[in-house]
């Protein structure tokens, strides 16, 4: 019983100690209001106002003060540095008995801190700067027991759902960022040892924290804060690259191509002093879709990671050591971003003998290829907000395949200037046929310049690819020079804007589905005189040519001009075994064609064909050779060719009445006007008259 009634003792002895405290603590802060402001704003540097004052024993003994106000520094602008809607500042209660209040922990409620940037460096860095001697008169009737500095000895602050604005005003134009829900944790403030913290804070995240802070600062020198050693990870995000940009200063900071709506976090270790902090950063961005432009597209799940030291010196950052993996590719990023008066970049990527296996899955150029090979770039990426990529990509043994296209052996050196790809003549394998090529991409524009030469490369594959309605009609090697310039992406886009030219044959061909000796020589035979042209007799001596569906040649080609998705030609050329083609046109990419030609039937052929049908004389020419004018038009594979008809009836008329004037005047080789008659016939005509007739037919037929 006893016992507890000395602890009954005991407590009501220490609440009434406490009490006295209290009483003693509410009636100095009563008393000394304004004077506490004016030694608070002594040793802070800046003028403190609060509302009220009073004291609470919630947590311990501790004064609340309402309506807390520290003002701006001179030259950083009006506005007061801190408000805070409700402050609680413990003090060690046995020193407080002595009249010495010592703050052990405050405690900040919803404070609003405005940190700037000008000319003269941070506001913040003003702190605790000399001002003018306080007043020594007490306020509210009262003189303090000592007229020496209040100790400031807090060893503990938190920061409770706190607003933090920050303003540039060295950048043009301003620069300002705004952190809310700010909570923070500082323990050890005033001692020899470093502070702890730990801080929280909502940036562009509207749910969640997406600024962390843990560690160590200091130890603290009041005198020169910014020179406080940094130790803490830092952790930014989950943020995404596009609702970055909608911050008015970091919009400046990103690339204007740089796109991603997926969130990324980064942490960094930081060292260094509160001035020149460096991190060692690392990021991993592998869940994260990202684009730069038409140039690059990452999706998700292929691997972007990236760390090394980022080391700010002035308003420089500095990049050292850093490691970029993407896809299977690891290579070295180094250089700096300046960032005031304006953001300007200057890194550089390299890499030896990057592989490139995935990169397909990464250039919207490259996209469906499956691509092998090595590369070893050296980039530079340089400018201001919109930042030139300029360099060299060294390509070896470089093979991708897709669809009907396989490109092996490629070695090259790409050159980049901006978004400008540019490739010297650059020999490879083509489906197997060997290519010579060079030329350029704007990758912005999608736009291409390309010149080049490829011998024997199979057209069957590339025609079922791109132009099936012409695969079904002709197929064969090819032999080309060729130059072509273009935009797109994809081959429907290409081909509407593809515009070039050069010379194009095709060896050892075939025209499908369509046999043009026959189908020439078929549309003679309704004519009269030419109605036996193809005899069952020449039908069964030229089997090959005359009952074949298909006509195979040997050649085929010419100078060609490609433009509004067509080919044209004025020199068109068909040799084959028995006969030969030459005419001018032009075919579409869809298979539409319009070729007026002139079919040739070698010698032999003709011997055959002319046989004994007098009127088909008049189709030969001075070699002997059976020639047909016609057209072929239409789509193919249906479009047949169309004898000139009007050319074949002059060409036969012609000859018929020829051979009735050669009868008439007695043949070709008549004597001249007066010759002596032979014995028994009768006297020639006069071979001026024959002159006068046969030019006669000449303007009526046609030579």
């Amino acid at each position: 019983m006893r016992k507890l009634a000395a602890v009954v003792v005991a407590l009501l002895v220490l609440i009434g100690v406490i009490a006295f405290a209290a009483f003693k603590f509410d009636v100095y802060l009563q008393s000394n209001r304004e004077w506490l402001a004016q030694r608070a704003g002594a040793a802070l540097g800046r003028e403190v106002q609060f509302d009220q004052v009073s004291v609470s024993l919630r947590g311990g003994l501790a004064a609340s003060v309402g309506g807390l106000r520290i003002g701006e520094a001179a030259g950083f602008g009006e506005g007061p540095f801190l408000e805070v809607a409700r402050a609680r500042v413990v003090v060690a209660p046995w020193p407080a008995l002595r009249g010495e209040y010592e703050m052990s922990r405050i405690v900040l409620e919803e404070p609003q801190i405005h940190i700037v940037r000008t000319a003269k460096g941070f506001n913040v860095e003003t702190l605790g700067a000399a001002a003018s001697p306080p007043r020594d008169a007490a306020q509210g009737g009262g003189t303090p027991k000592s007229r020496s500095p209040v100790p400031f000895l807090v060893s503990h602050l938190r920061i409770d759902d706190g607003r933090i604005l920050y303003s540039d005003r060295t950048a043009s134009p301003r620069r300002s960022l705004e952190l809310v829900d700010v909570d923070v944790e500082v323990a050890g403030i005033g001692g020899a040892a470093p502070v702890r913290i730990d801080a929280a804070a909502r940036w562009l995240d509207e749910r969640q924290h997406d600024i962390r802070f843990a560690g160590t600062v200091g130890p603290l020198d009041p005198a020169a804060p910014m020179a406080a050693v940094l130790d803490l990870e830092a952790t930014l995000g989950p943020l995404a690259i596009d609702r970055v940009k909608q911050n008015d200063w970091l919009a400046r900071s990103v690339p204007r191509a740089l796109t991603s709506a997926d969130p990324l976090t980064i942490v960094g270790q930081v060292s260094g002093t509160v001035s020149a902090p460096a991190v060692v950063l690392a990021l991993d961005a592998t869940d994260a879709a990202i684009r730069y432009g038409e140039a690059f597209a990452k999706p998700s799940g292929v691997a972007l990671r990236l760390d090394g030291r980022i080391e700010r010196v002035g308003s420089e950052l500095r990049i050292d050591d850093g490691r970029l993996e993407l896809a299977e590719a690891l290579m070295q990023l180094t250089g700096s971003v300046r960032t005031a008066p304006a953001v300007r970049y200057d890194l550089r990527l390299t890499g030896d003998a990057v592989p490139l296996g995935g990169w397909e899955r990464l250039l919207p150029a490259l996209a469906g290829y499956d691509l092998d090979g090595k590369a070893s770039p050296d980039l530079r990426l340089s400018g201001g907000d919109t930042p030139k990529l300029a360099g060299k990509i060294g390509l070896a043994a470089v093979a991708m395949a897709r669809d009907a296209v396989r490109v092996s052996d490629l070695t090259a050196a790409i050159g980049l200037d901006g978004d400008r790809l540019t490739v010297p003549p650059t020999r490879f394998q083509l489906n197997g046929a060997p290519v010579e090529i060079g030329g350029s991409y704007e990758i912005d524009r999608q736009a291409f310049q390309v010149s080049g030469a490829v011998t024997g490369l199979a057209l069957g594959p590339l025609l079922d690819r791109y132009a099936p309605q012409v695969a079904r009609v002709v197929d064969g090697l090819l032999d080309a020079d060729i130059e072509l310039s273009g935009r797109g992406a994809s081959w429907e886009t290409i081909r509407e804007q593809m515009t070039g030219g050069g010379a194009a044959k095709v060896r050892n061909g075939l025209l499908r589905q369509l046999n043009v000796a026959e189908e020439v020589l078929a549309g003679l035979t309704g004519l009269e005189g030419l109605t036996t042209l193809l005899s069952p007799r020449l039908r069964a001596a030229h089997p090959g040519l005359l009952q074949a569906r298909d006509t195979p040649f040997d050649a085929m080609g010419g100078h060609v001009r490609i433009a509004d998705e067509r080919v044209t030609t004025e020199d068109f050329a068909l040799a084959a075994q028995e006969h030969a083609v030459t005419g001018s046109g032009w075919i579409s990419f869809e298979g539409a064609i319009d070729l007026q030609a002139t079919f040739v039937a070698a010698p032999a052929l003709s011997t055959d064909l002319i046989g004994g049908l007098k009127e088909a004389h008049g189709l030969l020419d001075e070699q002997g050779r059976m020639v047909v004018p016609f057209r072929l038009a239409g789509m193919l594979p249906g479009a047949r060719p169309q004898p000139d008809v009007d050319y074949i009836v002059r060409r036969i008329g012609r000859s018929a009445l020829e051979s009735g004037l050669d009868r008439l005047f007695g043949g070709k080789d008549s004597d001249t006007e007066g010759s002596a008659a032979k014995d028994g016939e009768a006297t020639p005509k006069p071979k001026a008259a024959e002159r006068l007739l046969r030019r006669g037919l000449e303007s009526l037929f046609g030579r």
